[in-house]
């Protein structure tokens, strides 16, 4: 289960007021760069802050995995789309 931390952070992600946020962050990042946990753990570094959410260690590594795990491409659209209703329905 998912701690309260992780769910704020999901919650704010799905927020469209967000979205535009989340997604000109993850731009920045190729689709290699996001198979490889460490460079995904900075992505969710850089999201938590700009969405103001304290994530541990631990839920920034869990979350990390997460996405390396969805193989998302960050440039397509299609694929930010996608990761936005796994993130959904998760």
């Amino acid at each position: 289960m998912a701690s309260e931390a992780l769910k704020a952070f999901r919650k704010k992600m799905l927020n469209p007021m967000h979205w535009r946020t989340v997604n000109k962050t993850m731009v920045q990042y190729t689709k290699s760069e996001l198979q490889q946990v460490d460079m995904a753990g900075k992505l969710m570094e850089e999201l938590a802050q700009e969405l103001n959410i304290r994530l541990s260690k631990e839920e920034k590594r869990e979350a990390a995995k997460w996405l390396v795990s969805k193989q998302v491409d960050p440039k397509s659209k299609r694929d930010r789309l996608r990761i936005w209703k796994y993130i959904k329905g998760d």
